[in-house]
């Protein structure tokens, strides 16, 4: 599922988008993200063939820095040439960055319009952005199907049917997926790299949207209840510091709490439960790969975040031994034999 930012293109992309679709001398638009903004970069003319100018456009990027580059094809369709969406993200990137392109990518894409995208490409290197490494791209992605693979489909295809009669209520039930802000963004890179021990984000129902509202770097047990509020909901990550994993089932375990709070309202409680399993995606998906070792939900008025409670969850426990059943001694005799 995805996960979008809010990110927005600038007045600026949206007019030179709308040149390059209705001219056949552009070739290559760049499109960059900075200050919580989808910014136009850099424009490429048309100078030959689709082939060899998708092969100069190594010399467009540059090594260490995400981009977005739609490069137009020699094709067209009913409402104008064909265009590929590439993003370009290198291994070197950092998480968030990895992160916010992989976020924003559907904004894009729903500016620049789906009838003219022909397809995505995804480059981590220079030499991805090489014609023939896109074309062995293609060929890989539409190899026939074996029979396996089509009775499989057709399997699929039927629940999809099945499932269609149900497709309202399937609605009223399913996860809401509200964006992480770009400093939410930050602060859940910091938590996975060890800057940060603790995080806290709420959820503005009226922009939708999740925000970060606190980040904190060795904090301890102890500390984490006088941050959690007593009137709103809340998501808390926290990572028990070095100093205290002894003991403990691993080195640093983590633990999610969702605080549930009395102050909170109705609405504000169904957004957090429904949000809740899309951002734990977000956070322990391949893009952030936050590793969770506890989820819990805490009635904060009542029972708070305590230092034991949170250690409790995460201490060996110790295996009680089973005593056997003891075999009860025969009955001894209760007076002497009488002496013959």
């Amino acid at each position: 599922m995805a996960h979008e930012t809010g990110i927005a293109p600038t007045d600026d992309l949206k007019s030179k988008i709308a040149e390059s679709k209705s001219t056949d001398q552009l070739r290559v638009l760049k499109v960059i993200i900075d200050n919580e903004q989808l910014l136009f970069s850099q424009s490429v003319p048309t100078s030959s063939s689709f082939s060899e100018d998708f092969d100069k456009l190594g010399e467009v990027v540059e090594d260490s820095t995400p981009c977005y580059l739609l490069i137009r094809t020699d094709h067209s369709n009913s409402y104008g040439y064909e265009w590929i969406l590439i993003t370009y993200v290198p291994v070197s990137s950092k998480t968030r960055e990895k992160m916010l392109y992989s976020s924003t990518k559907p904004a894009l894409k729903r500016e620049f319009g789906g009838n003219q995208l022909k397809t995505e490409y995804f480059a981590t290197e220079k030499s991805d952005l090489t014609h023939e490494s896109y074309s062995l791209s293609q060929d890989r992605s539409e190899k026939p199907f074996t029979e396996q693979e089509i009775e499989l489909a057709k399997v699929k295809e039927q629940e999809r049917q099945a499932m269609r009669g149900l497709g309202e209520k399937v609605k009223l039930s399913s996860n809401i997926s509200f964006p992480p802000t770009e400093a939410a963004l930050d602060v859940i890179s910091d938590f996975r790299s060890g800057a940060a021990n603790f995080a806290q984000f709420v959820i503005d129902g009226k922009n939708e949207i999740i925000e970060s509202v606190v980040s904190k770097s060795n904090l301890s047990a102890e500390d984490v209840d006088s941050l959690v509020p007593r009137d709103r909901a809340t998501y808390n990550l926290f990572r028990i510091p070095v100093s205290a994993s002894d003991g403990f089932i691993k080195d640093q375990p983590v633990i999610f709490i969702h605080g549930i709070s009395n102050g909170s309202g109705v609405k504000e409680k169904m957004l957090f439960s429904s949000c809740k399993s899309t951002f734990m995606q977000l956070l322990t998906g391949d893009d952030v790969g936050i590793e969770i070792d506890r989820k819990v939900e805490v009635d904060i008025n009542d029972d708070g975040v305590s230092a034991d409670f949170i250690l409790n969850e995460f201490r060996v426990k110790e295996k009680t031994q089973k005593k056997g059943f003891a075999k009860p001694r025969a009955p001894g005799r209760q007076f002497a034999a009488p002496k013959i």
